[in-house]
């Protein structure tokens, strides 16, 4: 089972203070100069290749020299409002 992330979800995430610890294949966030991206990340040589869980988005990679801070994904919640 793998998680699934929606619109308004609560994330519990923990930083990663070193590169060696990044957990390759699963989600992370990633705080970018261009903005905070929720992905499934893989290590590339000077990049950060991202997948999205909907296969209708593309893969993408971000040098490695943009990204600002990366946190992997350790729970989430899902709050409904009725």
């Amino acid at each position: 089972m793998q998680p699934e992330f929606h619109s308004g979800d609560e994330l519990a995430c923990r930083f990663v203070d070193s590169p060696s610890f990044i957990q390759w294949g699963r989600p992370h966030v990633l705080d970018t100069h261009q903005g905070v991206i929720l992905k499934r990340i893989y290590n590339k040589p000077d990049a950060i290749l991202c997948r999205s869980e909907n296969k209708e988005y593309e893969e993408f990679e971000i040098p490695k020299n943009e990204i600002l801070h990366i946190a992997l994904v350790v729970g989430s919640i899902r709050l409904f409002s009725r």
